[in-house]
């Protein structure tokens, strides 16, 4: 028996571990270390955001402190490059200053810079029209200073080459795509000086000519050369991914994408469009909660920076990433419960072994005796406490009808004895009879216990029921504490649930179509349309 025990008790155990641990999936050391970059990246995230935020700030208060017109464009241009993957917004109120002072400088160069920079967020945003009208501005000869040239293909080649991706016509997207290629050849002779570009170009080509390891050969050769800018090594690492993935070859991809992504990450961009392919690829190796996590981050800064084309891959991709966070969710709780099952197994059978079974049971009895007991009593406390809050509405009701039903049976008891009084012919009897200050004495009482009870209840009754109601048309303000008036007690008897007219002018002594209008009135000093207004009414205290 004790060998049987043990048995029983290692195979628990065993099983316990094994479906405690998730299976182990093999990358390469090198994939794991761009990870690992990336997580510390994604980590350290806020930091870099207040980084840039600090960086902005100096370049404000610079600018408040500023009045040369050139010194002033150079700030506003500063505050667009910090801006431009971060908030568009703000990205272009900057882009429309530095137009609106280029212009009073009457200098070319910064004019047509500052139409460049315009068109291009419009790119970001996906709003290919508002960019394509934009750079309607320039001539066909393009800008007037040639050193703008370069930026002013690039916008145009990157126009037409969104536009291949998002025209849905045929007929429509081989023109498009004929641009693409005319301005990427315009490119390449402008960016001589420029090497950076250059490359990036060069090896777009290569792609476009399925000639995929030079292109890979001549980025890797140029990334490898020195130091570039972050940017720069964001875009040529997401490149390098390209190439990686046009051969199939998901582990080096990964591996450039979480490079390309933690770079820009450390640059406060928000549209990282390298985590949202990262997040596919992770999603393939069934890295499921890190390929939701990074999606996730993706989707937040996309939505920030409003940057379209993002925000396109991050949907396309999302309902895959959702659905299988579901799946694996469920997998979890399938897990868990075969967990506490195996887990109250191996309890089970180490009491057994121990010789403690029945003694435990008789508590564990006894507990769930006791716990059963409790939650009785609890759910009769819980009864009795709504019971009581249904009963104190009706109970304050209640109270006022007896006042009432008093004050009437006193008039009619008045009545009879002015008729005795009468045919007595006793005047003394018949005028104190007349007389109104007793009945009006117990009215006012009753008024008075009414409110005192109802206040007592519903303490902030005025201060909530003025906030239904449109500023101006406020009531009570004002009123000594514990006092009610007419109009009042009629929203005070209905919160009680008395809806009928006709009852609250019995109580209240007034006329139906007295209270019908207090009751219009209210509707219509209501924030809330008629009908929702004594809904709401109803919420008070609750």
């Amino acid at each position: 028996m004790k060998h049987l025990f043990s048995s029983i008790l290692i195979a628990v155990v065993l099983a316990v571990l094994a479906f405690s641990c998730q299976p182990y999936k093999t990358m390469a050391p090198e994939v794991e270390t761009a990870l690992s970059v990336l997580d510390r990246a994604l980590a350290n995230k806020d930091r870099y955001y207040q980084i840039k935020e600090n960086r902005i700030s100096e370049f404000r208060r610079d600018l408040k402190e500023t009045d040369n017109g050139v010194s002033r464009y150079s700030l506003l241009q500063n505050l667009y490059n910090e801006y431009l993957l971060f908030d568009k917004d703000s990205a272009l109120f900057y882009a429309h200053k530095k137009d609106t002072l280029a212009r009073e400088l009457m200098n070319v160069e910064l004019i047509e810079n500052a139409t460049l920079d315009l068109a291009y967020r419009y790119l970001v945003s996906g709003m290919y029209i508002e960019a394509l009208e934009t750079m309607n501005a320039f001539d066909e000869n393009g800008p007037v200073t040639s050193k703008l040239s370069l930026r002013y293909y690039q916008t145009l080649q990157t126009l037409y080459h969104g536009l291949t991706f998002t025209i849905t016509d045929p007929l429509m997207k081989g023109p498009a795509r004929e641009k693409d290629l005319y301005y990427q050849e315009k490119l390449l002779k402008y960016s001589d000086y420029d090497e950076f570009n250059y490359v990036r170009l060069q090896a777009q080509r290569y792609m476009v000519d399925n000639e995929v390891a030079q292109a890979r050969d001549s980025l890797v050769t140029y990334l490898n050369k020195g130091d570039h800018p972050i940017k720069d090594k964001s875009v040529l690492h997401y490149l390098i991914a390209k190439t990686y993935q046009a051969e199939g070859d998901n582990e080096h991809a990964l591996e450039h994408y979480a490079y390309s992504a933690s770079y820009d990450i450390i640059n406060a961009d928000k549209a990282i469009r390298s985590l949202v392919q990262a997040a596919k690829l992770m999603l393939k190796k069934g890295e499921v909660s890190k390929a939701y996590f990074y999606i996730n981050v993706a989707y937040n800064g996309a939505i920030d920076a409003d940057a379209h084309v993002c925000m396109e891959e991050v949907i396309a991709i999302m309902p895959d990433i959702a659905s299988a966070y579901e799946q694996l969710n469920k997998r979890r709780i399938k897990q868990l419960s075969i967990l506490l099952a195996l887990l109250g197994v191996s309890l089970i059978v180490s009491l057994i072994a121990m010789g403690r079974a029945r003694r435990m049971r008789k508590q564990i009895q006894k507990a769930y005796r006791k716990n059963a007991q409790m939650n009785k009593e609890l759910e009769e406390a819980v009864a009795r406490l709504k019971e009581t809050s249904d009963i104190k509405d009706r109970y304050l009701w209640n109270y006022i009808s007896v006042f009432s039903n008093h004050i009437g049976s006193l008039e009619e008891y008045r009545s009879m004895l002015r008729n005795v009084s009468k045919s007595m012919d006793i005047n003394d009897i018949i005028k104190a009879i007349r007389n109104d200050d007793f009945i009006e004495d117990k009215r006012k009482k009753l008024y008075e216990e009414f409110d005192n009870a109802f206040l007592g209840i519903f303490p902030n009754f005025i201060e909530q029921l003025n906030a239904l109601l449109k500023d101006g048309q406020h009531i009570g303000e004002g009123l000594p504490a514990g006092t009610l008036t007419n109009e009042l007690r009629v929203f005070a008897l209905i919160r009680l649930g008395v809806n009928e007219s006709a009852s609250i002018a019995h109580f209240l002594k007034k006329s139906p179509s007295t209270i019908y209008n207090y009751r219009v009135k209210l509707r219509n000093a209501s924030i809330y349309p008629n009908e929702e207004f004594e809904k709401h009414l109803m919420d008070i205290g609750k």
